[in-house]
């Protein structure tokens, strides 16, 4: 029923630049065991700032970005109609998948 959704695809594609600048330089300090090593954060830190520029200007705008993304959030949450939560959606998608969630790492 909701697979092919116009306006979803439009509303990723809003908010495709948006979640870049918020979550790459989050990504560089994360401790996820790819990036365990100095050398594959430098790496990942050089291909992505070519992308988004300095992590420092994006972090510098995290307000901004923040209250841009609650914004779009709001109109997501508008385009979804169902009776089950967000968190029991992603906790079944966690444990179907075996996939631990990682928001118990945000900030």
């Amino acid at each position: 029923e909701s697979a092919d959704r116009e306006d979803i695809k439009q509303w990723i594609k809003d908010t495709r630049d948006l979640v870049y600048f918020l979550l790459v330089p989050r990504w560089y300090t994360a401790h996820f065991p790819e990036s365990a090593q100095k050398e594959s954060r430098e790496y990942f830190r050089a291909k992505t700032e070519v992308l988004i520029g300095p992590y420092s200007e994006a972090l510098a705008r995290t307000p901004e970005l923040v209250a841009e993304a609650n914004a779009h959030l709001e109109r997501l949450a508008e385009l979804f109609h169902s009776n089950r939560s967000l968190r029991e959606y992603l906790d079944y998608m966690a444990e179907a998948a075996d996939v631990p969630l990682v928001d118990s790492m945000a900030c």
